[in-house]
């Protein structure tokens, strides 16, 4: 389960923390904010729980991914939940997913609403979509969309 803290507030980062240990789900979970602060506070207070990178994070793999330079760097996150596109930029691009496989971390994409832009995610080799139609990840998967 994805627990996202939308606010920049350490406590609310603190509730999850305490709730993820009161149900020993640490192993279940995984802490997410587009804030770096709390993408921290959970990593300082609860380490067995994963988290993802953010925005701060993800730049420099992105670029290095380019290069295929990106083992300098020492992940303190275990996932990329990312966005398409920035702008212009591409972010969850094949060099970027290919290096992270190297480096054994996962890849979500969010928030993919087009068969196409599914279709060319899995063949890329991303591992989640995040979607408001989940019914056409399901028939992508089954075959059912060209």
């Amino acid at each position: 389960i994805i627990v996202e803290v939308k606010e920049e507030r350490p406590e609310a980062a603190e509730t999850v923390v305490q709730l993820v240990r009161e149900f020993d789900r640490a192993y279940l979970t995984m802490g997410a904010s587009f804030h770096h602060s709390i993408l921290t506070y959970f990593r300082q207070n609860l380490p067995e729980m994963i988290t993802h990178a953010s925005e701060q994070e993800v730049i420099p793999f992105l670029i290095l991914s380019r290069l295929r330079l990106e083992g300098l760097i020492t992940p303190k996150y275990e996932s990329f939940n990312i966005p398409l596109k920035r702008g212009r930029i591409s972010v969850a691009n094949r060099c970027l997913i290919r290096a992270a496989h190297r480096r054994n971390l996962f890849v979500g994409v969010w928030t993919i609403n087009d068969p196409n832009e599914m279709t060319e995610l899995i063949e890329r080799g991303a591992h989640g979509i995040i979607t408001d139609r989940p019914d056409y990840t399901l028939d992508i998967i089954a075959g059912r969309f060209p």
